[in-house]
């Protein structure tokens, strides 16, 4: 089955409601379309681009996560890294979390209300170091959890 259909039908509403959401706000399918790529291991990827900012929305070990680059086009991060930047709240870590992991990362966030809100932030100046520092705080917090668990 082809990955976009397998996610309309298969992915949680609201994966599935941010892929209707890239589709009808002008984003375009930049991923080659296979009847089979990546799905014989349990991954799929499907890219959406829109001027020169991506929007990658992927399942790997039965949880979906969705990538964002802004209009660089360069640099791809996680939805929780760049809300992290956007709001302040750092993600949290994952030492001690659940697993199996949840079907939908991006630790429980809306995505159908924080991928378009993320996605203007990016492109509303230029973002990669305030979203890169979010990722060095979320690092340094897990290797603090880390020693604290030793």
């Amino acid at each position: 089955m082809e990955e976009l259909a397998y996610a309309l039908t298969n992915a949680p509403e609201d994966v599935a409601a941010v892929l209707r959401w890239l589709a009808a706000n002008g984003f375009e399918r930049t991923d080659p379309e296979s009847d089979t790529a990546g799905a014989w291991m349990g991954y799929i990827r499907i890219e959406y681009t829109r001027d020169r900012t991506q929007v990658v929305v992927a399942r790997e070990r039965q949880c979906w996560e969705v990538l964002l680059s802004g209009p660089d086009g360069h640099s791809q991060h996680l939805l929780e890294y760049v809300v992290a930047a956007m709001t302040g709240v750092d993600v949290p870590t994952y030492v001690g979390a659940p697993w199996p992991a949840p079907a939908q990362n991006a630790f429980a966030l809306p995505w159908r209300e924080t991928v378009p809100a993320a996605l203007a932030w990016l492109a509303s100046g230029d973002r990669i170091a305030e979203v890169r520092a979010a990722q060095d705080r979320y690092a340094d917090a897990n290797r603090r959890a880390w020693a604290d668990d030793a």
